[in-house]
């Protein structure tokens, strides 16, 4: 496997290369400016790696359906205005391994010295970095969405809060809670069930910081990838922005069973269905866009040290304005 993923990381760096060679970015957004992006609410993220009895059907068609129902049940204590499942596809999913691959140190490394910036770490040795790694690999990641920091942390402050705590604990390996800024670039239909998402965990590149990272994130990134979505087809794109220390931070940590260390950021992509991100294999323009996504990534992010999940959107619970 790690010879067959090095032969695909070179075929996707000599891919990449050709375009960096001949071309710049491209001009493919609508004729205005993108739209600003505007803070929408709060998103608490409950991040779950199940146990190691569990298997993938016991979780979709047990935990997490009776995990909905509790959720459900204590709506009124919860207050939120959305609650979303996020199943991770299988990991042998075509898909997905093209993802990993995509974002493996040897396009971070060829990358990086494309824009004169540091090669990241190589992990591939480092025995506590793959143990990092693999306790980020989610299985589920649930997305409770709030109107604002006072209901979500009335929410992890209360009964409910520790109710669906003890839940996790008693049916999962690892589960980390994370209190974000949720920022919206671009909606072009609510989520719902069956739809297909990347939550791309980030972390700074040194060189740049925490403030660096989210200023070009946010600023320079964010419009670049509005603008490719006439060719990638997406259906929203959120910025969730971690808190720091203080504040909502500490309260949701509580609701951890197992920390690990903070993410600057997470990058919310879905698309309507899983098929339309298949689409995007035989499609030439989309792979090469994919490419030129990754390119500019290394500007800013760590990809050593950020994760990612692909998943299908299991449960969709609304009990106020849609996301």
């Amino acid at each position: 496997m790690t010879i067959l993923g090095l032969i695909l990381a070179l075929l996707i760096i000599a891919y990449a290369w050709s375009w960096v060679w001949q071309s710049g970015r491209p001009h493919t957004g609508p004729a205005e400016a993108p739209a600003a992006p505007r803070v929408t609410g709060t998103t608490i993220l409950l991040c779950h790696r199940m146990a190691k009895r569990q298997s993938r059907a016991t979780l979709g068609a047990g935990w997490a359906t009776a995990r909905a129902g509790l959720v459900q049940g204590h709506a009124d204590d919860i207050g939120y205005r959305t609650y979303a499942q996020v199943l991770q596809v299988s990991r042998w999913n075509v898909i997905y391994l093209l993802l990993r691959i995509s974002r493996s140190w040897p396009v971070a490394a060829k990358f990086s010295v494309l824009h004169g910036l540091p090669i990241p770490r190589l992990t591939l040795f480092n025995r506590e970095a793959r143990r990092e790694a693999k306790r980020e690999d989610w299985d589920m990641i649930e997305l409770l969405d709030f109107a604002d920091d006072a209901a979500a942390l009335r929410f992890v402050q209360s009964a409910a809060a520790a109710a669906l705590a003890q839940d996790a604990r008693a049916h999962t390996s690892r589960s980390q809670a994370v209190a974000m800024i949720t920022t919206r670039a671009f909606l072009r239909g609510a989520i719902a069930p069956d739809a297909a998402v990347t939550l791309f965990c980030l972390r700074a590149r040194p060189v740049l910081g925490r403030d660096g990272m989210l200023d070009y994130w946010l600023d320079r990134h964010r419009p670049y990838v509005q603008g490719l979505e006439p060719i990638l087809g997406y259906a929203w794109y959120d910025q969730l922005i971690a808190r720091g220390a203080e504040g909502l931070s500490a309260p949701a940590a509580a609701l951890d069973n197992a920390p690990g260390a903070p993410w600057d950021g997470v990058a919310n992509i879905g698309y309507s269905h899983m098929r339309d991100v298949v689409r995007g294999l035989w499609d030439l323009r989309v792979q090469t866009t994919n490419m030129r996504l990754v390119y500019d990534e290394t500007r800013f992010i760590d990809l050593s040290r950020s994760s990612l999940m692909l998943g299908n959107v299991r449960t969709v619970v609304r009990a106020g304005p849609t996301l």
